[in-house]
């Protein structure tokens, strides 16, 4: 991987968006075997939430700050974006489809995710910070 590589944002959010499937798959698993087939789809449902905000808020990041095209877009998306994730949440818990709190455990893949993704995704050169 060359500097410029090493420093790409994409190439960074590919190594978080990698990271996050990773740990949601791990934790499905897990979470299969320790709790069954319901808190497993929870879990993965949590964990493909989570993967698809990540996806969302770095398409709304590079929007906001190309100052391409008007922010007023990116406003409403983002406001969409937030009642989307809300309601299908709400929908979800009340057809009794998952369960909250495994659930949440899936959504917890999106930090984990991202730390791992950039404290192992990116070389760093010797004198870079």
């Amino acid at each position: 991987m060359n500097d410029i590589e090493r420093n790409d944002p994409q190439v960074s959010l590919r190594y978080s968006m990698f990271a996050v499937s990773v740990v949601g798959v791990v934790g499905t698993i897990a979470s299969g075997w320790l709790g069954g087939a319901k808190v497993a789809r929870s879990v993965a449902i949590g964990a493909a939430i989570a993967v698809g905000n990540l996806w969302v808020l770095a398409q709304m990041v590079r929007g906001f700050l190309s100052r391409k095209g008007a922010v007023a877009p990116w406003t409403l998306i983002a406001v969409l974006k937030f009642v989307v994730l809300f309601g299908a949440m709400y929908v979800l818990v009340k057809a009794r489809v998952l369960d909250l709190l495994p659930c949440a455990f899936g959504f917890g893949a999106l930090p984990v995710g991202i730390v791992v993704g950039e404290l192992f995704g990116r070389r760093r050169n010797p004198g870079e910070s």
